[in-house]
């Protein structure tokens, strides 16, 4: 009978054991202090270039083009049109310039 207990015993203390190793180890991982800032997730999206799009400004169907003087398209995504902020800058008189370190878009206005 003292075996049986004894047994019994081990067994509690070696599950009490197992849970409260699980328990303590557990919240201190997820809140470590040194942990790195989660890296944006990469998302690969369709979009559709759209030339029928005009830019229409004072009256003049614009012509949009990148630093280089290449034509650009807008595209459109999920129902919405997006423009390059360059080529429409250009058009409305700013000036543009890229801030890598912030990764900011600075728009001034030509005087």
């Amino acid at each position: 009978m003292m075996q049986k207990s004894c047994s019994h015993l081990w067994r509690v203390f070696a599950i009490f054991m197992v849970v409260t190793l699980f328990f303590g180890v557990l919240p201190g991982s997820a809140f470590e202090e040194d942990q790195e800032p989660a890296k944006p997730e990469i998302v690969y999206i369709v979009v559709r270039e759209d030339p029928s799009i005009s830019i229409e400004y004072a009256g003049t169907i614009q012509s949009l083009h990148n630093e280089q003087g290449q034509s650009v398209t807008p595209i459109t995504f999920m129902g919405t049109t997006y423009l390059p902020v360059r080529a429409i800058s250009n058009i409305l008189g700013n000036d543009v310039e890229w801030i890598g370190e912030t990764r900011t878009i600075r728009l001034t206005p030509q005087n």
